[in-house]
């Protein structure tokens, strides 16, 4: 005589295949939950990164902006001597020897540099390069400007006016390094000679680290001339600068400035009175 086991029944069902579901849809909410922590760990993460990399980027460029403006104690006010530190942060900070050309057939510009009526003024740069998945971005200080590859107008003005019924003004920054800098490989007269050049190992890149530079008057030259009789023309070539792209937006933007296209140039035409200035303010280390 055969003997069965009694199956027990609930709601419905017996209770092997409701222990079977249970462990499906256990398994299955499990799943979900791991699937859903790895994708928001995936996404947020990402997220962060993309979120510093973009602080990285913000902070150089008010980093670079007060730069601009303590060396403008110098350039503007004729301070002496200041110090100041930048933060590169995940970017490369290096220096480009670049000029601007200054061209005048009315206006004597010997006392700069150069013939009567051409002067290529030495300038130099120091910039930021940050590498993105997506773009390079560059924030380059120049001239007394602060320049940043992705806006575009300047973040920090040059001391550069147009003004054909005042006074015409042409003031730069020629930044320079002295030896020291060199000797010690945080510069290099090898890197970015041509200003379209920028070297693909660059010379100093400390994550979360401050470089602090020294900047010291060294000279400072100018010319002024003053006669209502003739009309005063100025060109600036700025082909040879770090990125003529953004001088080339300064100057389309700027007050009574035009741009020449053909030649890469800033021009302003029919002034009574020109100030042309080029001050050099030389960076070196702290003395320790």
């Amino acid at each position: 005589m055969k003997q069965y086991l009694p199956t027990t029944v609930v709601a419905g069902k017996p209770l092997d295949e409701r222990a079977l579901s249970d462990v499906v849809a256990f398994t299955l909410t499990f799943s979900i939950i791991i699937v859903s922590v790895s994708l928001v760990s995936m996404f947020a993460v990402g997220s962060l990164v993309d979120l510093a990399g973009t602080q990285h980027i913000q902070n150089n460029d008010r980093g670079t902006q007060a730069v601009a403006s303590t060396l403008d104690e110098i350039h503007r006010s004729g301070d002496a001597y200041r110090q100041f530190d930048i933060s590169p942060g995940d970017g490369h900070l290096f220096f480009n020897r670049t000029n601007i050309t200054i061209e005048s057939s009315q206006v004597d510009l010997r006392a700069i540099s150069g013939t009567a009526n051409t002067a290529e003024v030495s300038i130099g740069a120091l910039e930021t390069r940050f590498e993105r998945s997506d773009r390079t971005v560059q924030i380059a200080y120049e001239g007394g400007g602060v320049f940043r590859t992705d806006y575009a107008t300047p973040r920090y003005s040059p001391s550069i006016t147009c003004s054909p019924d005042e006074t015409t003004i042409v003031s730069l920054v020629n930044l320079t390094t002295d030896e020291s800098i060199y000797e010690t490989g945080v510069f290099s007269n090898e890197y970015a000679i041509q200003p379209s050049n920028v070297p693909d190992s660059v010379p100093f890149a400390p994550n979360n680290e401050y470089a602090t530079f020294e900047a010291e008057l060294v000279d400072q030259d100018r010319i002024h001339r003053r006669d209502p009789s003739v009309d005063l023309d100025i060109e600036l070539d700025v082909s040879k600068t770090a990125h003529p792209e953004q001088w080339k937006q300064f100057f389309e933007n700027a007050d009574g400035w035009s741009w020449n296209t053909g030649d890469t140039k800033g021009v302003c035409e029919n002034n009574d009175d020109v100030l042309i200035r080029v001050v050099t303010i030389e960076l070196s280390y702290p003395m320790e």
